[in-house]
C-alpha cells in the first residue's frame, strides 16, 4: 500500500493522541481509513472537485454557479474560454470547496503542446486527487461531437474513477415543461449508460435562467446546487471519506509536500497559505518538464487512473528518484513507518545555468562564436582547413548576470573525420546537455549560398522535429559580409531556404562577426557587444514563451536519469566531494557506458534522436533500457 506523507502524519498524530491519552490499542488500517484520516485532521476538510467536459458546455459558469459570484473567466464567443486550468476554493453551505476548471477535451483552436500544460496543471492543483469529477453536458440533442466526448470520457476513465463521479447538465431551460433531468437521460442511451456507470448521480442547472426563479423550486440553481453539493457529500460517504486517488498523484503530492518543507525551511516569515500556492508552483513546473514528452492522451489516461498510463507517468517521476516504502503490516501504537523521500528535480541544484548548444558545419565559426559570448578564449580556434573542433567542449561561464554552458560541437559535415570518430562525440554532447538545452544556436556563415549550405539546412530540417525548432536561434557569423545599412533580416530575406529556416526558429536571428566587430564603437549594429546582448536577450524570450522549460525527450530524461543514479554513486562511496565534482564524474561514468551501448548505432540515428525524431528517439531510449539503467556494468 503507498502512502503520501500527509497521511502518515495523519496516522502518526493519530497515535500520539491515542497514547496521550493513555489508551493501549490496535489500530488496522485500509487506504479509505487512512485517507479519511488524511482529510480529516490535516486540514483538508476542503472538497477538491475537477470540472470537466467540452467547448461550451458551460464549466465555467457551473464553477460561478456553485460559488454564487463570477471568479471564473466566461466567454461567449466560439473559442474556449478557459485557457488554463484554474482553481479557486470558497465555503459553501459551510462546506469548504475547491473548484478545479479545466479547459475543454476537444477544444476548437488548441494544439496538443497547448493543452499538456494545463492537464499538468490539473494534476498539480488536485493532488493527492479529487473527491468528485463533474462531466458537463449540455441539454441538447446529441450530435456526433457530444457522443465523441462521451466515448472519450469512457476511454480515459478507469472503473474506480465513475465511483467518483456525477453528471450535471447545463442549459436546464431546454428541458420540456415538468421533465427533470432523469426523463431526458432516459431518452438517450449513450447518456443513460454513462448516468448508470456514475451510479445514477445526475443533476441540472441553467446559468441564465434558473437563478431566481421562485415559482418552480426544480428550476432553481439554489436548490439545484444544494441536491448536488448533497449527492457529492453523500457519494464520499459511500467512498468512506476518500478522494480518489492513484500512485501518480500520491507522488505528485509526495513531491508538493517535500517543496513546501524545502520552502518552510528557507523562508522566515511566509503564511501556510503562500507556502503551499509556491511549491504547488514549483512542482508544476518540475513536473511539466519531467513530461515533456508525454502525449496529452497519455497524461489524461495517467489522470483518471488507466492502469498502464499510471505506471509509465509514476515510472518518469520515479526518474526523480523518489522512493517510497510502503506498509506491509498493520499499523499499531509501537509501529514506527519507515519512510525514504530522496529525490532530485533533474538536478535542479545546477539547473540555474542554461546549456546552449551550438550546432553548424565545419569553417562555420563555432568555437569563436562561444569565445565571442564569453569575451575570453576558452574554446580552441583552428585556422587551418580542417575542423578544429576535434571533440564536444563544455565551459561555463557567468555573462551578464546569467550563467551560461556552452557546448562547442563537432561539424555535421566534418572534412577528415569518419563516422567512428564522430559518433563518440554525439555521445559526449548528449551527456554534456542531458537533461537537455535551453537553446540550440544554429551558425551559418554570412556567404553565397553553395549546395554544401544547402546540404547542412536539409540536414537540419531532417534532424530537427518541430518541437525543437521553437528552442533554436539562426546565428550567423562574417557579419562584416553584409551590404553597408544592411541587417541579417534584410539578407535572410534574399535567400528562400534561409528565410524558411529562420521562420520555423520563429523568426529569431542574430549577427556577429568575431573578427571585425570587437570594438566598433562608431555602429553599434556592428558590435559583437550589442550583438551578444541582443542574442541573450533572445534567448531570455524565448525561454519564457517555453514557460522557463529546455528542450528535452524520452532519450535525453532517461540519460539524465543514469546521469542522477551514478551521482548517488559517488555521493554514498566518495566524501568531501563537491557537486561540481560529483556531476562531472558521473558523466564521465555515464558516457563511458552510453558509448558501449550505442556501439552498433549509426552516427544518424543518434543526431535524429537527440533532436526529437520520434522513431529514432523510441529506438535510442530501447537500447538504453536494456542496459538495465541503474546496474549499468563498467
Amino acid at each position: 500500500m503507498f502512502l503520501c506523507s500527509q497521511e502518515v502524519k495523519a496516522i502518526l498524530r493519530y497515535r500520539k493522541h491515542i497514547l496521550h491519552s493513555g489508551s493501549l490499542f490496535t489500530l488496522t488500517y485500509s487506504r479509505s481509513t487512512v485517507t479519511s484520516l488524511f482529510d480529516n485532521m490535516d486540514g483538508s476538510n476542503t472538497r477538491r472537485i475537477v470540472i470537466l467536459g467540452k467547448t461550451g458546455s458551460g464549466k465555467s459558469s457551473l464553477a460561478n454557479t456553485i460559488f454564487g459570484e463570477e471568479l471564473f473567466t466566461i466567454s461567449h464567443t466560439f473559442n474556449s474560454e478557459t485557457r488554463e486550468c484554474q482553481a479557486e476554493t470558497k465555503s459553501v453551505n459551510g462546506r469548504s470547496i475547491t473548484l478545479i476548471d479545466t479547459p475543454a477535451f476537444f477544444d476548437t483552436e488548441r494544439s496538443e503542446e497547448e493543452m499538456k500544460p494545463e492537464i499538468v496543471r490539473c494534476i498539480t492543483e488536485c493532488a493527492p486527487g479529487p473527491h468528485a469529477f463533474l462531466i458537463v453536458i449540455k441539454v441538447e440533442k446529441f450530435i456526433v461531437h457530444e457522443q465523441a466526448v462521451i466515448t472519450k470520457i469512457k476511454q480515459y476513465f478507469s472503473d474506480k474513477v465513475f465511483n467518483y463521479a456525477i453528471v450535471v447538465f447545463t442549459h436546464g431551460d431546454q428541458l420540456l415543461e415538468g421533465n427533470t433531468i432523469k426523463d431526458f437521460v432516459g431518452q438517450n442511451q449513450l447518456v443513460s449508460d454513462l448516468v448508470e456507470k456514475c451510479g445514477g448521480r445526475s443533476h441540472v442547472i441553467d446559468n441564465k435562467y434558473w437563478k431566481n426563479n421562485q415559482q418552480d423550486e426544480y428550476r432553481s440553481n439554489q436548490f439545484q446546487v444544494k441536491e448536488l453539493l448533497n449527492t457529492i457529500e453523500k457519494m464520499t460517504e459511500a467512498n468512506q471519506g476518500s478522494c480518489y486517488t492513484n500512485e501518480m498523484l500520491q507522488t505528485v503530492e509526495k513531491i508538493r509536500q517535500q517543496e513546501e518543507e524545502d520552502i518552510r525551511r528557507s523562508s522566515g516569515n511566509m503564511s501556510e497559505e503562500e507556502i503551499r500556492e509556491q511549491a504547488r508552483v514549483s512542482t508544476f513546473k518540475k513536473l511539466l518538464i519531467k513530461w515533456a514528452g508525454i502525449a496529452k492522451d497519455t497524461l489524461l489516461s495517467t489522470f483518471t487512473g488507466v492502469a498502464a498510463a499510471v505506471e509509465t507517468m509514476v515510472h518518469l517521476i520515479r526518474g526523480y528518484n523518489v522512493v517510497v516504502e510502503e506498509a506491509t503490516a498493520p499499523l499499531t501504537c509501537g509501529t514506527e513507518l519507515s519512510l525514504h523521500s530522496h529525490f532530485t528535480f533533474d538536478n535542479m541544484d545546477v539547473s540555474n545555468t542554461r546549456r546552449i548548444v551550438i550546432l553548424g558545419k565545419t569553417g562555420s565559426g563555432k568555437s569563436s562564436l562561444a569565445n565571442t559570448i564569453f569575451g575570453e578564449k576558452l574554446f580552441t580556434i583552428s585556422h587551418t582547413l580542417n575542423s578544429e573542433t576535434r571533440e564536444c567542449q563544455r565551459e561555463t561561464k557567468s555573462v551578464n548576470g546569467r550563467k551560461l554552458t556552452l557546448i562547442d560541437t563537432p561539424g555535421l559535415y566534418d572534412t577528415e573525420r569518419s563516422e567512428k570518430e564522430l559518433k563518440p562525440e554525439i555521445v559526449r554532447c548528449i551527456t554534456e546537455c542531458a537533461p537537455g538545452p535551453h537553446a540550440f544556436l544554429i551558425l551559418l556563415k554570412m556567404e553565397r549560398f553553395t549546395e554544401q549550405e544547402q546540404a547542412v539546412i536539409t540536414k537540419i530540417n531532417q534532424y530537427f522535429s518541430d518541437e525543437v525548432f521553437n528552442y533554436a536561434t539562426v546565428v550567423f557569423t562574417h557579419g562584416d559580409q553584409l551590404d553597408e545599412g544592411q541587417t541579417i533580416k534584410d539578407a535572410v530575406g534574399q535567400n528562400k531556404p534561409m528565410s524558411d529556416l529562420m521562420k520555423k526558429c520563429g523568426g529569431r536571428c542574430h549577427v556577429i562577426d568575431n573578427k571585425y566587430w570587437k570594438n566598433n564603437q562608431q555602429d553599434e549594429y556592428r558590435s559583437n557587444q550589442f550583438q551578444v546582448k541582443e542574442l541573450l536577450n533572445t534567448i531570455d524570450k524565448m525561454m519564457e514563451a517555453n514557460q522557463e522549460n529546455w528542450y528535452t525527450n524520452e532519450m535525453l530524461q532517461t540519460v539524465e536519469n543514469i546521469i542522477q543514479q551514478e551521482e548517488e554513486n559517488i555521493r554514498r562511496s566518495s566524501r568531501n566531494i563537491s557537486k561540481e565534482e560529483i556531476r562531472k564524474r558521473a558523466r564521465v561514468k555515464t558516457l563511458k557506458k552510453l558509448l558501449i551501448k550505442w556501439a552498433g548505432v549509426a552516427k544518424d540515428k543518434l543526431l535524429s534522436a537527440f533532436t526529437g525524431v520520434a522513431a529514432a528517439v523510441e529506438a535510442i531510449v530501447h537500447h538504453i533500457r536494456g542496459y538495465n539503467v541503474v546496474s549499468l556494468e563498467e
